[in-house]
């Protein structure tokens, strides 16, 4: 009878973790409906120092196009599914004919609206430049110092550098933009190769393209050589691997390592390995509990994760090493400072150069989180409960409110630009930049286009609330990353730009969402005629 009873409650419990996947994307899901909404009834009107886009026509009017391009999409997915006519090597070479082509365009789009930018991007270049091109020992005392994660990029915009010498000796940079380009290329290139895989739909593969290619691969940052670009291929090289390998232990090994090869650009990248922790706890009690785990598996796995991890550390420690300038490691900002900031009311959470200049006057990294410690408290105090809150919605909408990511909006932005007087140049020009060539400026076009483009996108993952055909893993290693991220943009410091790495993420759940809310409405007409040929 106990037996019974223990195998009755297996069952349940089984059944609950094969549910978890789903149940995280439904969360998410959800998370993006809250947003949407209140992205569309808030907009600009709560921040006021940091407005989340510039767009004249509120945010409204654009949830409304990208529903109703929404209806256009599945319209269009049903009508084209059968016309399609490609086999399954033919589809492939169909897409990378497609994505070459797509970065000839980058590369034309580039050639005519680059420029050198300043703030921490800036930095970078000029420390790359001093390195490679002016044989500079090793990188700037301070700025280092403060933000030391930022070496790894240097190191590598170094060694591009003296491929574009080679390439390029008169205009370096511009082969360092061709590369930048190639990166985010085959970024949107593995998402969209990774939704063909899971959904096995080529019609919202090619959907997921389109727009994937006008959100992130004709996006202007991609002439901004810095870690939202050099590192996105990581993330989304990862699930790439998860979902195109068969082999379980390469399949983790590489996860892990391009997981960490990304956290070296941008910390946030790491979540993706918490993320596939934490599925994979579920799988392991899930085998558990149908006494199918074996010790020698785990112990496999957990050997080519620790091996994973070491040869990033080994690769991170080399390159470190050729930076001869000894920095001070009492001035390396701490997670306390960048939380210091996410709190700040004045600011709405972005970036504040009073805090740091706040933090930067403490001496030694103690004193620093001792001081950020109590700037913490006395803003929650001044907050409250409400007002933290209030605050949580502001850095919600600094973040998902902006399908520019958040475009031109950094710090001495245009430091030196080429001049050009060719038509292509004035009309990129005039359609990227805002506030850069006079009144006929189409800013407003390119906002609104990446704006509708966003929500579209959004919107595709609100549908992961809905039943798929089949149980998905995917989705919630998806679902549970981009969580991650978003919480930590509403405790840390924020900004739309943040996401920007992520980008193909996001394009890789919306196409799964896209095949399901296709799926659904399919199933719907399919119950409808069957009851009306029952009756």
């Amino acid at each position: 009878m106990n037996n019974k009873k223990n195998g009755e409650k297996n069952i349940w419990l089984i059944d609950m973790i094969e549910r978890i996947p789903h149940f995280l994307a439904v969360v998410f899901a959800v998370y993006m409906i809250v947003t949407l909404l209140m992205n569309a009834i808030l907009n600009n009107k709560m921040n006021r120092y940091y407005r989340p886009n510039y767009l004249i026509i509120p945010s409204e009017v654009w949830l409304c196009c990208a529903v109703a391009l929404l209806a256009l999409i599945l319209w269009i997915i049903n009508f084209c599914t059968r016309k399609i006519c490609l086999s399954e090597k033919q589809f492939y070479i169909f897409l990378i004919i497609n994505f070459v082509v797509i970065y000839l365009i980058q590369l034309f789009i580039s050639r005519n609206i680059y420029f050198k930018t300043g703030w921490d991007a800036g930095v970078l270049i000029d420390n790359a430049e001093n390195i490679a091109l002016n044989g500079a020992d090793g990188v700037e005392l301070d700025y280092f110092s403060w933000y030391p994660n930022n070496i790894f990029a240097v190191y590598t915009l170094v060694f591009f550098y003296k491929i574009a010498v080679v390439v390029h000796k008169q205009n370096p940079y511009i082969v360092i933009v061709a590369i930048n380009n190639l990166l985010v290329n085959i970024s949107v290139l593995l998402a969209t190769l990774s939704i063909y895989k899971i959904t096995n739909k080529k019609s919202v593969t090619i959907v997921s393209m389109v727009f994937g290619v006008i959100l992130i691969g004709l996006s202007p940052w991609i002439v901004i050589p810095y870690t939202d670009t050099l590192g996105m291929i990581f993330p989304i090289g990862a699930v790439f691997c998860y979902v195109f390998l068969k082999n379980r232990y390469l399949r983790y090994f590489l996860f892990v390592a391009l997981c960490e090869m990304g956290y070296l650009y941008k910390p946030t990248v790491l979540i993706g390995v918490i993320a596939l922790v934490i599925i994979k706890s579920f799988s392991l009690l899930k085998r558990l509990l149908h006494n199918k785990l074996k010790l020698k598996m785990l112990v496999k796995t957990s050997i080519c994760i620790l091996m994973a991890a070491l040869c990033v550390a080994g690769l991170n420690k080399a390159v470190i090493g050729m930076n001869t300038t000894e920095l001070d490691e009492n001035k390396a900002m701490t997670m306390t400072h960048y939380f210091m900031m996410g709190l700040n009311k004045t600011t709405e959470g972005v970036y504040s150069r009073d805090d740091v200049n706040y933090s930067i006057s403490f001496g030694n990294k103690d004193m620093r989180k001792k001081g950020n410690i109590e700037v913490i408290k006395q803003r929650y105090q001044e907050m409250g409960a409400s007002g933290y809150i209030t605050q949580l919605v502001k850095k919600n909408l600094s973040n998902y409110n902006d399908g520019t990511f958040a475009w031109y909006r950094e710090g001495n932005f245009f430091v030196e630009i080429p001049e050009k007087d060719s038509l292509a140049a004035k009309l990129l020009r005039r359609f990227y930049w805002w506030n850069q060539v006079g009144e006929e400026n189409m800013y407003q076009v390119f906002a609104s286009i990446e704006q509708v483009v966003w929500f579209f996108v959004l919107l595709c993952i609100a549908g992961c609330v809905l039943p798929g055909c089949k149980i998905n893993n995917v989705e919630g290693l998806l679902a549970l990353t981009l969580i991650g991220v978003s919480l930590f943009l509403l405790l840390f410091e924020c900004r739309a730009r943040y996401l920007y790495i992520f980008s193909p993420l996001y394009v890789v759940l919306a196409g799964i969402g896209l095949d399901k809310i296709n799926y659904f409405l399919h199933d719907l007409r399919r119950n409808n005629m069957k009851t009306k040929g029952e009756k």
